[in-house]
Order: C-alpha cells, then structure tokens, then sequence
C-alpha cells in the first residue's frame, strides 16, 4: 500500500525522529476501557501498516480473543496442565510481526505441558499491569490453575508508571496510584487523580514543545522505587488469583536502558525472581528495520531461552 493508498484509506502521519511516518489500521485496534483506559478491541481481524516514503516498515495480521488478547488459531487448545502468561508491551504482543512469529507463538509451537498466553498491550507499564491483576474477573481468562506469569521490563516502563511528559501523549487515561502506608491505592488515572500535574505537563509538551528535549521530568530514585512498589504490588494481586503459580519478572534482552541497581536490589528485597538475559551484540536480524522491535528470529531463540531458564518442559 502506497503512501497515498494509506491516507485515502483513513491512515495517518506522524513523525518519529524526524522521518516522515504512515501508519494504517484497517479497523480500530484499541477501544476506552472504564478500568484500565484502553485496551485492545476483542473479537479484531486486523491488519496494521506502517512505512515511509520509500519503503514498508512492517505489514502484519492479527486476531484477537474476547477478552482483547492477541491470539494465534493454531493454538487455542488449552488442555495442557499449565499456564504461561506473558504481560508486557509491544516487544511482547508483536507488534510488526505476524502470528507465528510472536514470542508466545514460538513458545507454544515447542512447549509440551504449558499452554503460553500473550497478555500484552502496545503501549503500557506495571500501573497498567497492577490494574488489570486486580480485577475480580482476571483469572476467567485462564484454563489452568497454576503455571508463571512473567512480566517483561522495559525502561520505557518507567516513564509510563510514573506518567511522563511525553508517554501522557496517549497515556493519561491510564491507572494512577498514590502510596498510602504500605499499599497503593487506586486513584482514577493520571488525568484525575493528579489534574494539576498532568495539565502542566500537557501544556509543555503541546504549547511548549517541550518533548524536543527529551524525558521530562528527570528521572529519579523516587520513580524506580514506585515502578518496584507497582510491580511488587502487582505479584501479591496475581497470588491472590492463583496462590500456586509463580511470579517472574525479566529484563527485555533487546532494550538499551538495564534496570538501575536501585530497582533491582528493590525487586529482590520483595522477593521478586527476576531473570537477567543479556545480549551485548544482537545481530541485527534480531530487530525490524528502521523500528526496532523483535523480530521472529529474535523470538525464537528468546522462546528457546526462557524454556530453559523456566524449566518449562
């Protein structure tokens, strides 16, 4: 699909470090959701364009579930005795890639005893994951009654959890929390519950033009120990749903900025199992070009990694 094809059809663009970008959505992906924001549109057969000028980024299909969650047909059988969830954002759902090269589909194609959930939502942090393990409702969208669910950081996460200038472009509608004692609370998403900071934000970033300069405000250690407080919050809302199963939280191997040691030691204090997988020198086939997320290749071998490191077969 041409550039023009893309904008007669109701695509769009945007800019992305400067390049000119058409991104196209033959129906609409995300729909409001009154608890999380948004979320994934259930029941979608979709297709997502995304190019410059000259070339195709990526051009992929996908479906998802009745509860918004990106499925693969060829494994819908969830006879086996375990589970596997995965959570976490767009390096996680597959974003650019087709089904059968999704880190989940690659797990499934060689796990024998565990069926592999993808749980992930283009775009989100642990608030967003905090959020959605507390739902009353969460554990019908699983067979099993024990398996692991395994969160993939980001360093991005963090801005998002904390609700930074330039991720409020798309996530101010997202959960917001406040600290009270030792639990976070629910406090509506960053639009209510901290209006007057979130509207200061939005007006550098849309009058000002703030976003040139990059994050804002300056990361510190206050915004790592809330992203642990999210995350360790996060597991005690999954124990609840399943007391048996195991919480795990890794580092995305392909992601440039490594959890400080502050948010790791803070992770291993809560009793957090926490894999690092470190890749100094991913071949650049391990990433689409000119976007960066994984490729099928990467989720492979990333597929063959976490079974050994989970002992899931």
């Amino acid at each position: 699909m041409s550039p023009k094809e893309i904008l007669d059809k109701g695509g769009y663009i945007l800019w992305d470090g400067g390049r000119k970008i058409y991104e196209y959505t033959k129906e609409k992906d995300f729909t409001d959701d009154s608890l999380l924001g948004f979320k994934h549109r259930p029941f979608q057969k979709n297709t997502m364009i995304r190019r410059t000028e000259s070339s195709i980024i990526y051009h992929f299909d996908f479906q998802t579930n009745e509860f918004g969650r990106r499925i693969d047909p060829r494994y819908q059988s969830r006879d086996k005795k375990f589970f596997y969830i995965a959570y976490g954002c767009s390096y996680i759902f597959g974003t650019g890639l087709e089904n059968q090269d999704t880190l989940t589909s690659s797990l499934n194609s060689s796990l024998k005893k565990s069926h592999a959930y993808n749980f992930a939502t283009g775009g989100i942090g642990p608030n967003f994951m905090l959020a959605d393990l507390r739902r009353e409702d969460f554990k019908k969208e699983v067979t099993q009654t024990e398996g692991i669910f395994h969160y993939f950081y980001l360093g991005a996460h963090v801005l998002r959890a904390n609700g930074f200038m330039e991720q409020l472009s798309w996530y101010s509608e997202s959960p917001y929390f406040e600290k009270e004692g030792d639990i976070l609370v629910r406090r509506g998403n960053f639009n209510t519950g901290r209006p007057v900071l979130t509207k200061i934000y939005n007006f550098l970033r849309t009058v000002l033009n703030w976003s040139r300069w990059g994050n804002f405000p300056k990361l510190m250690d206050s915004h790592y120990l809330y992203t642990c407080d999210l995350i360790s919050e996060s597991k005690k809302a999954f124990k609840k749903h399943f007391p048996k199963a195991k919480f795990v939280v890794s580092e995305h191997p392909l992601i440039t900025y490594k959890m400080p040691p502050l948010l790791t030691e803070c992770l291993k204090e809560r009793g957090i199992t926490l894999i690092r997988k470190t890749l100094e020198n991913p071949p650049d086939n391990y990433f689409i070009p000119q976007d960066g997320h994984p490729t099928g290749d990467f989720n492979k071998w990333y597929a063959s990694e976490i079974i050994k490191d989970l002992k899931l077969n």
